[in-house]
């Protein structure tokens, strides 16, 4: 995980392959990681397989909170959301090794999910998602709190105009 966190996307890429490739497609772990590289790379289509059989082994919620985001950038909010709402079920009952962890995931996912039910135009619930995420984004998270106020400013206006419709 040190070319990933070092911000070497490519080097991370070969060695998760590797991994998966020595240690088969079992291993949760080095396939989440996989499937995260590519997505970060821009390889979403590539990441889909990977993630949903890390999915599928693990049913754990950071996988799927991937598995949507990837999704939302495809411009597929109806499977986004399936799998933003099973990501944010998981991560509301599993437990992280830090507090802080589990706050920002969950949190994160709100924000997915907000800006997915606005571009499904449920904006009410929308609006839920983003605020409730902006309150812990704000201190914890300045540059994603930027895109969750955003968001939320874009959904208020889309609800004030189809509420005078």
């Amino acid at each position: 995980m040190g070319f990933y966190a070092a911000g070497d996307s490519v080097s991370a890429l070969d060695y998760f392959r590797s991994a998966v490739d020595i240690r088969g497609r079992a291993d949760v772990h080095d396939l989440h990681w996989l499937g995260a590289t590519l997505a970060e790379l821009g390889r979403a289509e590539e990441a889909l397989p990977i993630l949903n059989q890390a999915a599928e082994l693990s049913r754990d919620g950071i996988n799927y909170h991937w598995l949507g985001t990837i999704y939302y950038r495809l411009g597929k909010y109806d499977e986004a959301l399936c799998d933003l709402e099973k990501a944010y079920e998981l991560l509301k009952k599993e437990e992280f090794i830090h507090l802080d962890d589990e706050e920002r995931m969950l949190n994160v996912t709100r924000l997915w999910l907000g800006r997915t039910l606005t571009r499904l135009e449920r904006y009410s619930e929308a609006l839920d998602h983003l605020e409730e995420a902006l309150e812990f984004l704000e201190d914890q998270e300045p540059e994603l709190a930027i895109v969750c106020r955003q968001d939320e400013n874009e959904c208020r206006k889309r609800l004030s105009e189809t509420s005078k419709s």
